[in-house]
Order: structure tokens, then sequence, then C-alpha cells
């Protein structure tokens, strides 16, 4: 079910708000430097795949996903406030 694909913060985790300022749909905060996945996920996985730490999972213990972005592209690039500059521009 939902519950077993749940977003989960591990202690490597060091609160630097990346998954937050990645995130498409606006589905993260953050809680005491610790993130928050809120109800409207869009699948996307930038989350993990951006996070620095690699401290992000998603389900159960036993499911893991391996962290992967272009090498070319930067977490500017990906960054919202980057899209809405260019949506604004387009």
């Amino acid at each position: 079910g939902s519950k077993s694909l749940a977003f989960k913060a591990g202690e490597d985790c060091n609160g630097c708000g990346i998954c937050k300022s990645i995130c498409p749909a606006g589905n993260i905060e953050l809680v005491d430097r610790s993130p928050r996945w809120l109800e409207h996920c869009l699948g996307c996985l930038a989350c993990i795949h951006w996070c620095p730490q690699k401290a992000i999972r998603m389900g159960d213990e036993g499911f893991f996903i391996t962290s992967y972005h272009h090498p070319e592209i930067s977490i500017s690039d990906m960054r919202l406030d980057h899209f809405h500059i260019h949506l604004k521009e387009g």
C-alpha cells in the first residue's frame, strides 16, 4: 500500500533542504531541518536522486533505489526557482 512506499530521511540527513527545493510538486516541507513529505507527490524521485547525503529512502527497508542524475544536469538546472524564471520568460 501507500504506507510501504512512504519516503523517509535517514540518520545521514543533514537538513540541507535540497529535497525541498528540487521537488516539482512542492511536496516536501522541512520541520526542524528534517524533510516531511505531504500528500501530493508526483513520484518523480528527484528528492532521492539529488540528495547529496543519499539519506532518502522510499518504502520498506529492503526496497532500495540507486540515485542517479545526468552528469550534464546541475542542481541549479533542476531547482523550482529556475523553472519558474524560464516559464515566465517563455
